[in-house]
């Protein structure tokens, strides 16, 4: 039986940019509006946290339709910016300044207390870290209290979560990318993906994955990538001999395997729940 961790989990994958604090928070402040029970609660409902958890989960559960939309927004507003290298703190307090009351000022004091408590990160540059203030972007979007919009300060700051699986025979897992210090800058973090005994295979429905990481394939509904450089014999573990026969060669190893990408991302590995628009595996 499935546990509430691991429920919590499951649909993790499902809200990225957003981190897993980020969206709990923004599930909490929607759960107030649900329905509760009428009487006294059965004791198979279990105690009064296992109820509050259930009910987030099922915020968070209805949240993920607007929580994809807004990431499909977001990227069409920041990725130009982005690839322009102009991501800036002034075009953050801008955007922000969109959805506060009366046109009032987001001051600068904030983006230092927010990466004072871990919630926005800075590249080796000194610059906006993109996954981060994506973030904090669909937060505001989908969240215009004037307070309390964020979570207090985190202990260590927290990537988010895409979809993993290690061979074209298992099941799929949620699997949140680990955040390694950039060599000669151990203040600053990057999404980075551990290494396996075998490539394996990521991808996500937010396509702002592939932000200073060539290694992800943008496609229409998403990114994906490897980890690992498959041979050609692995890559046949992968693909059906009709798709492999597809594949151009001669080619590199590292050729061949963006082009098992392309065919990975457009066959059955991944496509879109019809009830809620979040991403299932077969």
């Amino acid at each position: 039986m499935q546990s509430r961790a691991d429920a919590r989990i499951r649909w993790m994958s499902d809200v990225a940019p957003l981190t897993e604090p980020l969206a709990w928070h923004l599930a909490t402040a929607r759960m107030k509006a649900l329905p509760r029970p009428a009487g006294r609660p059965s004791r198979e409902a279990g105690d009064a946290n296992t109820r509050e958890a259930r009910l987030i989960l099922a915020a968070l559960r209805q949240m993920i339709p607007e929580i994809v939309s807004e990431q499909q927004q977001v990227f069409a507003l920041m990725d130009p910016i982005v690839s322009a290298g102009k991501l800036t703190r002034k075009w953050l307090l801008d955007q922000l300044s969109k959805y506060v009351p009366d046109n009032q000022l987001v001051y600068p004091d904030r983006l230092r207390e927010w990466h004072r408590d871990n919630l926005l990160l800075y590249t080796e540059q000194g610059q906006l870290e993109p996954q981060s203030t994506a973030a904090i972007l669909v937060m505001r979007r989908l969240d215009h209290r004037q307070k309390g919009w964020l979570p207090r300060q985190l202990p260590t700051p927290r990537s988010f979560f895409c979809w993993r699986r290690d061979a074209s025979n298992l099941e799929a897992v949620p699997y949140e990318l680990p955040l390694v210090s950039i060599e000669g800058h151990p203040s600053v973090v990057k999404p980075s993906p551990a290494t396996g005994p075998a490539p394996y295979v990521l991808w996500t429905t937010w396509k702002g994955a592939a932000w200073r990481d060539d290694a992800w394939l943008v496609y229409d509904t998403g990114a994906i990538r490897w980890v690992g450089n498959p041979s050609e014999e692995e890559l046949a573990q992968w693909l059906s001999p009709q798709a492999m026969a597809t594949l151009a060669v001669p080619a590199s190893r590292k050729d061949l395997a963006k082009q098992a990408l392309a065919i990975l991302a457009t066959d059955s590995l991944v496509h879109r729940s019809t009830y809620n628009g979040s991403v299932t595996t077969d």
